[in-house]
């Protein structure tokens, strides 16, 4: 039971670690998109970072002060299932899911080329970690998803196996131009040279002087 018991605390603190980092990056990601819009856009970056600070840990903190002061009124309170880290943690989670989801569902054309295009701003000017700045652009690129879902492919209701027809491919509207001549002599054969100038709409217009 030890070994299990032991096991069982191990998955628990590993589980607990993971999620507590996927939950701090969310934060760190919000950051890195808002302040590449901002530099993207010639906006104010300390606002970006601003913003990032309220989600880790702001907010979050400004809910546990909530909770914690609405639960001193309580004449008898329950005891705490979570610890304050754990809470924090959760409540991270939610108020960085709701808004780094509503900003990349609102905004997502401009975000995905704020950061395929200035997503290494921060080491522009530091040469030994552009290698840094490639694999932040690289990351961008790899939110192509971003564009798709901001732009319908004209090319989605396109059946590849349909039979296309020769009167399927359209029908265009021009304009002519050119005056013509013919001569001929002979019977039943023309021989004659056709040459036109000029411009003008319509078809067009032939003379044809001979004997037959």
């Amino acid at each position: 039971m030890s070994r299990l018991r032991t096991a069982v605390h191990v998955a628990v603190l590993l589980f607990k670690g993971l999620f507590t980092a996927a939950v701090i990056a969310i934060p760190i990601a919000g950051v890195w998109a808002a302040s590449s819009l901002a530099v993207y856009q010639n906006g104010p970056v300390w606002l970006a970072v601003v913003s990032g600070a309220l989600l880790f840990p702001g907010l979050p903190l400004v809910w546990e002060g909530v909770a914690v002061f609405r639960r001193r009124r309580k004449e008898e309170p329950p005891d705490h299932i979570l610890t304050f880290w754990d809470r924090l943690i959760l409540r991270t989670f939610l108020v960085n899911a709701f808004f780094v989801t509503a900003f990349l569902v609102l905004f997502p054309k401009p975000v995905f080329a704020a950061l395929t295009t200035r997503g290494d701003w921060m080491f522009e000017e530091a040469p030994s970690l552009q290698a840094v700045g490639d694999a932040l652009l690289g990351t961008a690129d790899r939110l192509s998803w971003l564009w798709e879902l901001s732009h319908e492919n004209p090319y989605d209701d396109f059946d590849e196996d349909a039979d296309i027809l020769p009167g399927d491919l359209g029908t265009g509207t021009g304009t002519g131009a050119g005056t013509g001549t013919e001569s001929g002599t002979g019977t039943g054969r023309e021989a004659g040279a056709v040459a036109g100038t000029g411009t003008a709409t319509g078809p067009a217009t032939r003379t044809r002087p001979g004997t037959g």
